[in-house]
């Protein structure tokens, strides 16, 4: 009955294997997009922080107990910071484009990356430059006490 149907219907039946396998491919290739999406996000995260733990003037962003009145943030700091900002944009920017799924804690991964009194301090001078959305985002996870 089946084959009496196709042979009698073969063009319709190729066209729907056709779409069937166009919707497996799809999302196959959807699946390869964001894998190597996380690939280089992951390289570049990677990078990123080779890049600012090998500069000897961001030593000081991570000190938790800093006096900014008395050791002010330097140029190469905010360098460093600037950097960590474009790669959270991008990050932000590739999630929005559904190409990456956001780690669960990012949130209290910024609460603590901005617990640093140099890398707030550079937040607050440089969020000006940065997407309304990535901002909201920030603010919204500082505000967070989870």
């Amino acid at each position: 009955m089946l084959w009496a149907w196709i042979s009698g219907n073969w063009s319709e039946a190729l066209s729907g294997l056709g779409e069937l396998v166009g919707v497996f491919s799809s999302v196959r290739r959807e699946r390869e997009r964001k894998a190597n999406t996380l690939a280089e996000l992951t390289e570049s995260h990677r990078q990123l922080w080779d890049y600012v733990r090998s500069r000897p003037g961001s030593a000081g962003l991570f000190d938790r107990n800093r006096n900014l009145a008395v050791c002010p943030r330097t140029d190469d700091e905010t360098h460093c910071v600037r950097l960590i900002l474009l790669h959270f944009s991008r990050c932000l920017a590739e999630h929005r484009a559904g190409r990456y799924d956001l780690p669960e804690n990012l949130a209290a991964d910024v609460r603590a990356c901005l617990a640093y009194p140099a890398v707030r301090d550079a937040w607050n001078e440089l969020k000006v430059f940065q997407n309304r959305k990535n901002v909201l985002f920030v603010e919204r996870a500082l505000a967070r006490k989870d």
